[in-house]
């Protein structure tokens, strides 16, 4: 079944939840990601479920290249660097952590993937 979607006024970062929370639930919302106005929440979407990792990498940096509002920066960037962690990639995730570590819109929810950031930049090689 396809789910209830976001509404279309919903900002990049609320459509970028909700697919999160859709992906958590199993289900499939390909029909609403793929045709999103947003390019990077088209972007995300298709990390999410993309069918390895190196897709799901060049999906997260994809995301990050192209022109956006900017409020899901640190949340891309975090599913990036927790992948590239995931491969043994210090640098790399260090890398991507810069967008949480100094952000370039702050929003509220850099408290819960700061953490993370934190640690991973500083097991980076330097």
């Amino acid at each position: 079944a396809v789910p209830a979607t976001p509404k279309a006024s919903q900002s990049p970062l609320g459509a970028a939840t909700w697919l999160l929370q859709e992906k958590l639930k199993g289900h499939d919302a390909a029909k609403v990601y793929a045709t999103y106005p947003e390019q990077e929440v088209r972007a995300w979407g298709e990390a999410l479920w993309a069918p390895d990792d190196d897709a799901a990498i060049a999906h997260l940096r994809h995301a990050l290249e192209v022109p956006q509002k900017g409020d899901m920066r640190m949340l891309v960037a975090h599913e990036l660097a927790a992948r590239l962690h995931a491969r043994g990639d210090d640098a790399g995730a260090a890398a991507a952590c810069d967008e949480v570590i100094h952000p370039r819109v702050y929003e509220n929810y850099r408290a819960v993937v700061l953490p993370d950031c934190k640690q991973w930049s500083t097991s980076a090689p330097r």
